[in-house]
């Protein structure tokens, strides 16, 4: 009996035993067949839309002679600015400087070569012999239309000077003025009166075509004209009438004869490095509102102001006790065009001296000319 109850307890605890191991194999690591824990991947938000960086402004300087209140500022520079900036959606803005007071006349180009301004009316032969191809604008009697010159100017300046005498800065347009007639203290209804005369000139053919006329050209810058003509350094000058009334002239002379005797044409000009910086769309805004086209519309703009201010001279003129203006009679201006067509002749000379073809530009003057004036 005790050996039974010995081998039974042996029994038990192999049975127990076996029962514990069985246990434990059941929490053991995985088999190989079993699939690993998988982690999450991370959420990836997508980045925020960027906003657009804002189209940059190109803040540009307008620098020109001219008084603010002349004529051509208000018919020509303040809307052809305004039509660019409105074209541009803002990303164009010109501040203008009128009357030099950013550089002075004699300076404008420079002054836009080195940067000093941005965009630049240029009297392009203020430095005679500078530029010699742009010199011909105030050839006499080429069409009187300030119009049809603004865009012959253009064209001539785009076929030989763009190349070569303009090639650091964009030709943008052209400006011209409209007819220069006789202003000073002695009277003029003759070519004979024009002897002995000392006449303010601001340009080569200019002078040339004073000493045509037998009188003496003096060099005086457009600033120091009204201050020249009251202290009688001059006697006398060419000018427009807007210019009579802008300028101060008005008052310090006496005699007006209205002959039309030549235009004055300008450059309108920009900087050529801020130029090619600029993106090719504003390119295209700028030159779709200049150009030979919109020269030829802003001078004839100005132009019509021209009736306002000879009725301002005579009005001022007849309350001072002056003369009225002298018209002149056509077969007396016959007298003036045929005593100045060698004025012409003796710029194609000086211009084939220097091997510059000068007979080619005058013919395209001509032809160009008889062009627009049939539109």
């Amino acid at each position: 009996m005790k050996k039974v109850s010995i081998f039974a307890i042996l029994m038990a605890i192999v049975l127990v035993t076996s029962m514990i191991l069985v246990g434990c194999s059941s929490t053991s690591t995985p088999s190989k067949t079993t699939a690993p824990a998988t982690t999450a991947p991370p959420v990836t938000t997508a980045p925020p839309a960027s906003t657009p960086a804002p189209a940059k402004v190109f803040n540009l300087k307008f620098s020109y002679h001219t008084p603010e209140k002349a004529s051509m500022v208000g018919a020509y520079f303040k809307p052809w600015t305004a039509a660019i900036e409105q074209a541009s959606n803002g990303r164009i803005k010109i501040t203008h400087y009128a009357g030099e007071s950013l550089v002075k006349m004699q300076d404008q180009y420079d002054g836009l070569v080195s940067g000093l301004s941005d965009i630049a009316m240029i009297e392009l032969d203020n430095t005679p012999g500078r530029f010699p191809k742009t010199e011909f604008y105030t050839l006499p009697f080429v069409s009187n239309s300030p119009a049809i010159d603004a865009q012959v100017y253009y064209d001539i300046l785009q076929k030989y000077s763009v190349a070569d005498e303009l090639k650091e800065v964009k030709l943008l347009a052209t400006c011209t003025i409209s007819g220069n007639h006789y202003v000073g203290n002695k009277e003029v209804k003759t070519l004979a009166d024009f002897k002995g005369q000392r006449m303010r000139s601001g340009a080569k053919v200019e002078g040339m075509i004073i000493q045509q006329l037998g009188a003496t050209p003096i060099e005086i810058s457009t600033a120091d004209m009204a201050t020249s003509l009251e202290r009688g350094l001059v006697d006398s000058e060419f000018l427009t009438m807007s210019g009579i009334l802008s300028f101060g002239v008005k008052d310090v002379t006496k005699y007006r004869t209205y002959c039309s005797v030549f235009t004055k044409s300008w450059a309108i000009c920009m900087n050529k490095k801020l130029w090619d910086s600029m993106p090719a769309d504003l390119q295209q805004v700028i030159m779709d509102n200049s150009g030979a086209e919109k020269s030829r519309y802003y001078s004839a703009e100005n132009d019509k102001l021209e009736a306002g201010a000879i009725k301002a001279i005579e009005g001022s003129d007849k309350g001072q006790g002056k003369p009225p203006i002298y018209y002149l009679p056509d077969a007396e201006k016959a007298n003036w065009k045929a005593a100045l067509m060698p004025v012409w002749d003796k710029w194609i000379a000086e211009m084939e001296a220097k091997k510059l073809p000068g007979k080619a530009i005058v013919d395209d003057v001509k032809a160009l000319t008889a062009k627009y004036s049939a539109k």
